[in-house]
């Protein structure tokens, strides 16, 4: 681990989704995020391209701390490109985790891997724009197995990118997210939401 230690206090909230997603994808992931962020929510993704990136930026720019878990060690953070803004992460009191050695190269069964621990630590995950087959997917199915709460956003039916999460929602494991301000309530979070955030 890099950055400030795990703590049983802080409230952990999972944002996870698609590499590639769509300008809406991107607009509510950030959204989200940074209203939780805001209200003292803790984000924990995986430090991918696409919505990892961008809910993990969101509590970078107020300042505030996030946690990402690596497929690969520590000191070889994965993707490579986001080096720099591992570093942003642990100045602003986050932290880079992983449980493979500090050098570890990453491979693909280790994505897979990991999305136990980032639902494992969190009380809730919340899925943007997930294939019917994607590593967001096997997240929200590992939260629902370690019996924590699951929310996706609602994306039009005929979507590809959504048909993951649409399938959770189908199987009773998942609560759409219609609006920022319902699923602040569900969470037990109180916020004044601004309607232009939907």
């Amino acid at each position: 681990m890099r950055g400030a230690p795990l703590n049983d206090a802080v409230d952990y909230v999972a944002i996870v989704g698609t590499r590639l997603p769509s300008p809406y994808g991107r607009r509510m992931a950030y959204a989200i995020a940074k209203n939780l962020v805001e209200c003292g929510v803790t984000i924990v993704s995986g430090l991918a391209f696409g919505v990892d990136f961008l809910a993990h930026k969101a509590a970078v720019d107020l300042g505030k701390p996030t946690v990402a878990f690596l497929a690969s060690g520590v000191e070889r953070v994965t993707p490579s490109t986001h080096v720099r803004f591992a570093e942003k992460i642990v100045e602003c009191g986050g932290a880079i985790v992983s449980e493979y050695e500090r050098f570890d190269s990453a491979h693909k069964y280790r994505f897979l891997e990991r999305n136990r621990l980032i639902s494992g630590l969190c009380r809730a995950t919340i899925v943007i724009e997930a294939k019917a087959k994607s590593g967001a997917l096997i997240t929200a199915r590992h939260a629902f197995d370690q019996d924590r709460d699951v929310y996706v956003l609602v994306v039009d039916v005929d979507k590809v990118e959504g048909r993951g999460g649409l399938d959770v929602i189908e199987r009773d494991m998942a609560t759409p997210i219609t609006s920022i301000e319902r699923l602040l309530q569900d969470l037990g979070i109180q916020k004044s939401i601004h309607t232009d955030e939907m």
